[in-house]
């Protein structure tokens, strides 16, 4: 796996509370030093996907407000409103104070940033697809709460999804001569990905 940035930055002034809101900042954050820009969407879907991620490694949550599901999939309500008159427009910087992680949490971060930042689109997608969304959503109803507990069972099912779209993104090519097979895989960009999440999330934390 990509180096741990434990091992280069100490993290000062870690925020005690972490909220969605702040998760979604650190999405935004990388999206735009990658210039890779997220739209409304994507970014809610990243921050549920944070925390199923978080739990399923650590039997914690990510931050504590509910995930509810809306029409467009699962989100709380606190990133829902703060971004929800963005439209289809790229998000070009945070709307709330880049705040500082604890150091597992913006590993978290930047792991999931690594393994999805090709595939943000797709990631309604994944959401609808597999997870509990289906089962809570009610069409032209009232928006139900959706147990933390099974976010972090989804995970392996949303994570073998992502890895599945990134394949078919980034398929095997053959570059060897005559018979013989070959194949060159896009995983191996996984963990440098990580990696670059991770060291322009520190960068951005010196910068200030």
């Amino acid at each position: 796996m990509a180096a741990n940035v434990n091992d280069a930055v100490s993290s000062p002034d870690v925020a005690e509370v972490v909220s969605s809101l702040d998760v979604a900042a650190w999405f935004i954050e990388l999206a735009v030093e990658e210039q890779r820009p997220l739209t409304r969407l994507p970014l809610q879907k990243l921050v549920t996907l944070a925390q199923s991620m978080y739990g399923f490694q650590t039997s914690d949550k990510m931050y504590g407000e509910k995930v509810f599901a809306f029409k467009y999939g699962p989100v709380t309500k606190g990133v829902r409103k703060a971004y929800g008159d963005t439209a289809d427009s790229r998000i070009d910087k945070p709307r709330t104070a880049l705040k500082v992680l604890p150091d597992d949490k913006m590993d978290a971060v930047a792991e999931l940033w690594g393994l999805c930042s090709d595939v943000t689109g797709k990631l309604v997608e994944v959401t609808h697809k597999v997870g509990p969304w289906k089962d809570y959503y009610v069409k032209d109803g009232r928006y139900a709460e959706i147990p933390w507990a099974e976010f972090v069972y989804a995970w392996p099912a949303y994570e073998n999804m992502i890895l599945t779209l990134k394949k078919n993104r980034h398929p095997d090519v053959d570059r060897t001569p005559g018979n013989f097979i070959l194949p060159e895989s896009g995983f191996g960009k996984y963990d440098q990905q990580i990696l670059k999440a991770q060291q322009h999330a520190y960068a951005a934390l010196l910068s200030r």
